[in-house]
């Protein structure tokens, strides 16, 4: 008596396109930022001469981006489409990035932490669906891909804190660097093409 042959194949190897990894850096991109937020508040604090109730509005004003963005992100990206998103997501972090650098007054780097938070998050929003959207039998790949390359990025940007001070350039030239990257990868995002969640399923049901 023999065994039964199995009927199951791999799926096939995962494609990593041009969209796949604009997806990957952008949410790198939104983790860069999520992460250097919290290395900076000590150079913050002893800048502005801060009080520790102070110091925990920055994080306060990430943690309540976040929450807008959850209540109203979504909605946004339906009606502005998913490219478009991400790059107002990009734009965003970029803005409150400079709004921090810049700051007179702690009420402006706060206001640049609560904006990283609430636009930023549409990536959030977007990269996993579309990863999962995009690479179907291979999601689980892509999605564990780009969570691995985020980790690089947040610890990319501990690192570059220090280094930065270190060096003598400050804590400010570690958040441009930040700023220069997010410029870059809207430059890049220009020549990627993003499918809409109904243009996507449209083609997965064609299949």
């Amino acid at each position: 008596m023999t065994a039964p042959s199995s009927t199951l194949s791999a799926p096939a190897p995962i494609r990593r396109d041009r969209l796949t990894w604009a997806a990957y850096l952008a949410l790198a991109q939104f983790t860069f930022f999520l992460n250097i937020q919290g290395n900076i508040i000590p150079f913050l604090k002893d800048e502005f001469d801060l009080s520790y109730r102070v110091v925990t509005l920055h994080p306060a004003a990430v943690a309540a981006g976040l929450i807008v963005s959850g209540l109203f992100g979504e909605r946004l990206t339906r009606r502005y489409g998913r490219k478009l998103s991400v790059s107002i997501g990009l734009v965003g972090m970029l803005v409150g990035a400079l709004a921090i650098i810049a700051a007179p007054h702690p009420a402006v780097s706060i206001f640049g932490c609560f904006l990283m938070g609430a636009i930023g998050c549409l990536i959030l929003i977007i990269v996993p669906t579309l990863l999962a959207e995009w690479h179907g039998a291979n999601r689980s790949v892509a999605i564990g891909e780009a969570n691995g390359i985020s980790y690089v990025a947040s610890l990319t940007a501990a690192m570059a804190v220090g280094l930065f001070v270190a060096i003598g350039f400050g804590w400010r030239a570690a958040l441009f660097l930040g700023v220069v990257l997010a410029g870059l990868l809207l430059l890049f995002l220009r020549g990627v093409p993003m499918p809409s969640a109904a243009s996507q399923a449209t083609t997965e049901a064609g299949k």
